[in-house]
């Protein structure tokens, strides 16, 4: 009776979260505690395992002080006073909405921005005269990730009641306008890594520490079923669909059909046990890993070893950077660049723009410009008001934002020619 009461309790708390807004007809359920026993019967003290804080379910069936789910393809039970309901909604989904917030470039000609709770596409077909568009109205947020096609954005929202903080997770369907609960994170132990989708958008994984314990879950973005879950990772990456899992003993991926992961493939066995997860990147079409100094290529769903120095490469492979204990390396077609190499370089290497471009950064008194080095021409053209750039378009074309405020200005400029300051708080009022 005890426990009943104190499930009731909790219950009625969370929902004074929302006292003034509609509950979901359907009940979606969520772990409040972490490492939470579960059962095999709602009788039997028999633990089978213990999840984690933050799962999201809907029940199957509830007796005496026990709830029943499913979870990684069995019915399980577990204690009501470790289960919160899910009853936040567009309205009270965050105390305090962000005022702007940029989402990645995945697109040469796009530029997707949230302001004051609107979604906004800036089209640069036309870089120095770019256009505008209004593509969705938003819910209040704190951060949000996206689809590549920017159709769903997965969203996190911070409130506090009695002195505890809830992160809040949802869905939003920025074509429909709708806004779809997922999960939150009760407490003050949570700390949101990153929420990426897969690129085919069926699946979205969650990636979050508590007490320094790496877990990450894996949700259906059709049904919002909890998919996949697990623990004790260094790091996760998608090679565009399928799952890469870092864990310090092995590299390991799952294969995905039609929103479903497929069973565990190891794609490498470290040699003794890792603390960081490797590095990996995409370079034009291909997948590279750095693996204690040897660079893989991802092929065939397998790592192939190949004699490239560096992933930091352009496309082709003339152009490479790499670091080592004592110097740093910038080479183009196996010859060192000077400005760019040795002990303390001239120039500070910052990316490889494409195959004969390479961006740096150079120090002149106490002013650090940035600039563009074409391998062939040999000649350097600058940024005069670029500072930090968020993004290098290929043809050079450097993007940064300023925030002040509620002012916001994104400027757009060619190196050694135009630059355009647009101030979005004036020209979206």
């Amino acid at each position: 009776m005890k426990q009943i009461l104190t499930f009731n309790l909790l219950f009625l708390l969370l929902c004074g979260f929302n006292n003034t807004h509609a509950v979901n007809t359907v009940n979606q359920f969520v772990l409040i505690n972490h490492e939470v026993p579960i059962y095999s019967d709602f009788v039997d003290n028999k633990i089978i395992d213990k999840i984690d804080l933050g799962i999201s379910f809907y029940k199957t069936d509830q007796k005496g002080n026990r709830v029943q789910f499913e979870y990684k393809g069995q019915s399980v039970w577990i204690d009501q006073k470790d289960v919160g309901v899910i009853t936040f909604n567009a309205k009270n989904f965050v105390d305090e909405s962000v005022v702007f917030s940029e989402l990645p470039i995945v697109s040469e000609n796009d530029l997707w921005f949230a302001y004051k709770n609107k979604f906004y596409k800036m089209d640069l077909a036309n870089k120095s005269n770019p256009d505008i568009q209004l593509k969705a109205a938003l819910p209040n947020f704190s951060a949000m990730s996206a689809t590549e096609d920017r159709s769903l954005l997965a969203l996190t929202g911070d409130i506090k009641s009695n002195n505890t903080s809830i992160l809040n997770v949802a869905l939003y369907n920025t074509k429909r306008r709708i806004f779809s609960p997922l999960t939150y994170f009760y407490g003050d132990s949570t700390t949101m890594n990153s929420l990426e989708f897969s690129k085919d958008n069926r699946l979205l994984a969650l990636y979050y520490t508590i007490n320094d314990d790496e877990i990450l879950h894996i949700y259906s973005t059709a049904t919002k079923e909890l998919l996949f879950s697990t623990h004790n990772i260094l790091s996760f990456s998608w090679i565009d669909s399928n799952l890469i899992l870092y864990t310090p003993k092995k590299i390991i991926m799952y294969k995905t059909k039609d929103g479903v992961l497929g069973e565990e493939i190891t794609l490498y066995d470290f040699k003794k046990t890792m603390d960081n997860a490797p590095e990996m990147a995409k370079v034009g079409n291909q997948y590279l890993f750095q693996i204690e100094d040897i660079i893989y290529q991802y092929t065939n769903d397998g790592l192939v070893k190949t004699d490239f120095k560096s992933i930091e490469r352009s496309p082709n492979g003339d152009l490479e950077h790499r670091s080592t204990e004592t110097q740093k390396i910038t080479s183009y077609k196996n010859k060192r660049l000077r400005s760019l190499s040795g002990t303390r370089p001239q120039w500070e290497f910052m990316s490889i723009l494409d195959d004969t471009d390479i961006v740096y950064k150079h120090q002149n008194g106490a002013i650090f410009s940035i600039y563009i080095y074409n391998i062939e021409t040999e000649k350097s053209l600058p940024y005069y008001w670029v500072e930090e750039p968020f993004y290098i378009f290929q043809d050079a074309v450097a993007v940064e934002f300023i925030i002040e405020d509620d002012s916001i200005f994104v400027l757009l400029e060619s190196p050694g020619g135009w630059v355009k300051i647009l101030p979005i708080h004036e020209l979206l009022k």
